[in-house]
């Protein structure tokens, strides 16, 4: 079972990645993207934080981690 070493969000708050220690040791670095779902005539339906495809990253120290995971960031950064 992996353990939560650190969680970092966004500027804008859409965006996050969790750096998790795996059972050998290793960081996964995974992004998350906050996801809202609305149904026509109804309304909001459900809001969850979703992984981002293909976003996983392992690593050996959490120094390493927490770069890859600011760099994960820069990536969504949203439009103006």
């Amino acid at each position: 079972m992996n353990t939560l070493e650190t969680t970092i969000v966004s500027d804008c708050g859409r965006f996050k990645v969790e750096i998790e220690r795996r059972s050998g040791g290793s960081l996964q670095v995974t992004a998350y993207k906050w996801t809202e779902e609305w149904v026509p005539g109804y309304g909001k339906v459900a809001e969850f934080w979703e992984p981002v495809p293909q976003s996983i990253t392992i690593t050996d120290t959490l120094e390493l981690a927490e770069r890859l995971a600011h760099e994960k960031l820069r990536l969504f950064k949203l439009p103006e």
